[in-house]
């Protein structure tokens, strides 16, 4: 027999969390102190290794739909260029930065 759970704060991590815990069969309820979703956002971007954990559990679709791809970034310092980052070489299966703001994920 499966126990209900209560899950305390709808941030990205516990939306998932809750989502795989119901997808065992527990009753899952989430509260949060906040009375709506959040327009702010702390997190602007889905990492590599973060999606192949989100395709493993079949929500990554979702999120790569709504995301844009980022294939490489430059770091600048004022007007000068101090490096420019491609994804492209990374040894994952998503070799790119999904940019997508914490506010969409929630």
């Amino acid at each position: 027999m499966s126990r209900p759970v209560l899950v305390t704060g709808v941030g990205p991590v516990r939306l998932i969390m809750a989502a795989e815990l119901a997808r065992y069969g527990p009753c899952v309820r989430m509260i949060d102190r906040l009375p709506t979703c959040t327009t702010q956002s702390c997190v602007l971007a889905i990492w590599s290794r973060t999606l192949e954990l989100l395709d493993a559990s079949g929500y990554a679709d979702a999120f790569i739909a709504t995301g844009l791809r980022v294939s490489a970034v430059r770091l600048y310092a004022g007007n000068r260029t101090l490096a420019r980052v491609p994804f492209g070489a990374i040894a994952f299966s998503f070799n790119y930065l999904l940019m997508l703001l914490q506010s969409q994920t929630e």
